[in-house]
């Protein structure tokens, strides 16, 4: 049964992963604004990493699809959903309202809980695609990887609430109690 599930969340991360890179290199001009509109990077960091965005993206499926690399990947891919899923909660924490950018200007959802969750499921999809792939090869690696991944959100949210306690948010003791 595992198999199964194994197989499936591959095949969803790499077509996922694959139509989100076409399509932001389909309008590859705007994914630097994109990337720049989440205001969690300085402009001259924001405009590179928009620009190597898809090109990650499109790699990490090449990864994703050969054996040899599945472990790579699937590492590379649980990074990025836990980027995006950090990235996506400071933006609804600090109620900025953005499209959310996942397709570049195709997409047309705003940046939400939903946008948190979709994060969250592509962290923990690439999480059990490497720990099922990698179980037998390196297990301690492995466990290390999960334990980093999961701690992610934690120590993000720790910077948030102390970010925003500096701004003295209104709103911080309704949104991080």
């Amino acid at each position: 049964m595992l198999d199964i599930a194994w197989w499936m969340c591959l095949v969803w991360l790499s077509s996922l992963l694959c139509y989100s890179a076409l399509f932001k290199l389909a309008d590859y001009s705007d994914t630097p604004n994109a990337v720049a509109r989440y205001r969690l990077l300085p402009p001259s960091v924001a405009r590179p990493t928009g620009y190597a965005l898809p090109i990650v993206e499109a790699a990490t499926v090449a990864l994703l699809l050969t054996s040899a690399t599945r472990l790579v990947g699937a590492i590379v891919s649980a990074a990025l959903g836990a980027i995006f899923m950090l990235a996506t909660v400071q933006v609804v924490v600090r109620r900025i309202d953005i499209s959310c950018g996942c397709i570049g200007r195709a997409g047309r959802s705003r940046s939400g809980w939903i946008s948190v969750a979709r994060a969250a499921a592509i962290t923990a999809a690439s999480v059990f695609v490497a720990v099922e792939h990698g179980a037998q090869a390196m297990p301690s690696f492995v466990a290390l990887l999960v334990v980093m991944v999961a701690s992610l959100p934690a120590v993000y949210y720790v910077l948030v609430r102390r970010h925003l306690r500096r701004q003295r948010a209104p709103f911080l003791r309704v949104v991080m109690p």
